[in-house]
Parts: C-alpha cells; structure tokens; sequence
C-alpha cells in the first residue's frame, strides 16, 4: 500500500519566524544559522508522509494545533483534510501563546 503524500504550506508567519532566526543566530555563525534553518525545513518535510507524528501543544486549549521539536525550536502546525500547515516556528524560550497572537 503506498503512503499517501500531503501538501505542506508555510504560513506567513511560520516564514517570518524562521527569517528572523536565522538572521539572529547569524550573528554569531552565519553557517550554524542555515545549517539549522534548513535541518527545521527538513524535520517538517517529515510532515508530509507523518501529519500526526508531532504532539499536542499543550500550553494551548486547541487540539487541532500540534508540534514538532528540533533544537530548541517548536515547529507548531495544524493538519486538516490532506494539507499540512506549519503556523509558526518558535524558540522554546519564547512564550508560545505570545507568539501565536501577535502579528506576524
């Protein structure tokens, strides 16, 4: 039975987060800073084929909305009919609700 292959978007803000740290970890090493970008990318690639491999967010009431966790950053995402939709990416020293309320 071959594994059925779901679409992956990037919201605007899931964007905007991985720019911005990208652009602060670049400070230190810019090489350090893609290296981890792109692993990010990859581990949500993993989305694709996995939709529910992630946990449940478990700061927020919404169960819809899940997690994957690479380094120190938690790829939040929300998984509906075949469409996966990474909604943000936040450092696990940031407040999660915060950064899923303000503008991105």
């Amino acid at each position: 039975m071959p594994k059925m292959e779901y679409t992956l978007n990037w919201a605007e803000r899931a964007i905007a987060n991985l720019k911005s740290a990208e652009g602060y970890m670049a400070k230190k090493s810019p090489p350090y800073a893609k290296k981890v970008i792109n692993e990010l990318i990859d581990h949500a690639e993993n989305l694709k084929t996995f939709p529910l491999m992630g946990s449940v967010v478990s700061e927020l009431l919404d169960m819809e909305l899940r997690q994957l966790v690479k380094h120190s950053y938690r790829i939040i995402y929300a998984f509906e009919d075949n469409v996966v939709t990474v909604i943000a990416v936040v450092h696990s020293k940031q407040d999660m609700v915060a950064q899923l309320v303000k503008e991105p």
